[in-house]
């Protein structure tokens, strides 16, 4: 009796002795199956009879060496009939490898938590926590830019920025439109004005060139909200500062052609939402103390507007602010507590959970959408969509 160490077993061996010859193979013996290690092992130079009932090959034989000196490993050859302890190794061996070919899974808790972060994901992020309204983004510096509506200021904000910028006005802006000069079409309080801000970002105090007065007769009024149209020209409203809330509010359109002129459309409020579609043909706005958004026929060279149509009925409360077109012709409007898409015929289709004043799109392609409110500007994922792009202002001179 000698122990081989590398088996870990007690082998009966009778030194010089063959091994009973088996037919199907060289020499009397079947061509051995097994896995070798790099390791050394015991009496591999001896050929031996095992004990009965167990199975092995001698690591050299009558085929010649093996090419690798090494341990002998579990075979995976079917048992012989009796031998259960052969069958419980071959069959946890085939478990084993099954377990090591499948990819590696993570314990249930992290996984768990994958999934949650990876629905936190699709939520809208916070850009900048300046809290805002009437949100545009301008192609050329590729930076969003809003209004403050808790302070006299004009904000921006870009990836590549280490902070948002800011510039104070002398006046509570309600809207702002970039120019085709690379200026700033700004809407105070009572008046329009151009702006700088390119080469005034940061400044203390950003100075504004007055264009002309906007309801100068009526001080209960001021200016609440406004975009280009497809030719260039500014489209705006005026809301009711007083206490009684009104509707006072009127909508005008203002360009270097023809100056202000106002648009013949129902008093308001507080006007909102206002957006043009895609041909320029169509107007959309409404009264942010309403329910509902309205949309009539529009004419930009002549000034004039269509009868005005319900577009959208609203939820009671919900009060329509800013609203913005997509290319599939849906309209995004901000509302109380949420923010709804609307597809062309007025049926809600989306509706994303979060309380903002006014959306744009922006970034690469116009597949950005952000959202800027009381709680400052945030992205908002909306896969698959893209935004119109805005139409800057035509601030050159008439000819």
């Amino acid at each position: 009796m000698r122990q081989d160490r590398g088996h870990g077993r007690s082998l009966r061996c009778r030194r010089g002795a063959a091994l009973p010859a088996r037919p199907g193979g060289a020499g009397g013996l079947p061509a051995p199956r097994f896995r070798i290690a790099q390791r050394g092992a015991a009496g591999a130079e001896h050929g031996h009879p095992l004990q009965p009932g167990r199975r092995t090959a001698r690591l050299r034989h009558q085929q010649g060496r093996l090419p690798h000196g090494g341990r002998l490993h579990r075979r995976l050859d079917p048992p012989r009939p009796g031998s259960r302890g052969r069958r419980r190794t071959r069959d946890r061996s085939e478990q084993e490898c099954a377990r090591l070919a499948q990819p590696p899974v993570a314990p249930r808790g992290r996984q768990r938590r994958r999934v949650v972060a990876a629905s936190l994901s699709t939520a809208p992020s916070r850009l900048s926590s300046h809290p805002g309204r009437c949100l545009r983004w301008d192609a050329h510096s590729r930076r969003w830019w809003w209004t403050g509506s808790a302070a006299h200021a004009v904000h921006a904000y870009a990836m590549q920025d280490a902070a948002p910028l800011a510039c104070r006005l002398p006046d509570a802006a309600g809207l702002l439109a970039h120019c085709q000069s690379g200026r700033v079409l700004v809407g105070l309080s009572k008046r329009l004005g151009m702006a700088q801000p390119g080469r005034e970002t940061g400044a203390r105090q950003l100075r504004v060139q007055p264009l002309v007065a906007v309801d100068a007769a009526e001080p209960r009024t001021a200016i609440s909200d406004g975009c280009t149209d497809r030719r260039g020209f500014l489209v705006f409203g005026t809301r009711n500062v007083a206490d009684d809330g009104r509707p006072i509010g009127s909508f005008y359109q203002y360009s270097r052609q023809h100056g202000l002129r106002r648009l013949a459309l129902p008093v308001v409020a507080e006007a909102s939402a206002i957006c043009f579609s895609a041909d320029g043909a169509r107007m959309f706005f409404a009264d942010a103390r309403a329910s509902r958004i309205m949309a009539c026929d529009y004419d930009a060279d002549a000034g004039s507007v269509g009868a005005p149509r319900v577009f959208a009925q609203l939820d009671p409360g919900a009060g329509p602010r800013g609203a913005a077109l997509d290319l599939d012709g849906c309209l995004w409007s901000a509302q109380a507590g949420q923010l709804l898409r609307y597809a062309p015929d007025g049926e809600v289709v989306q509706r994303i959970a979060h309380d903002c004043t006014s959306v744009a799109f922006g970034g690469a392609g116009l597949t950005q959408l952000a959202a800027v409110g009381a709680g400052g500007l945030y992205a908002v994922p909306v896969p698959g969509v893209a935004g119109q792009a805005d139409s800057p202002f035509d601030d050159h001179p008439p000819q």
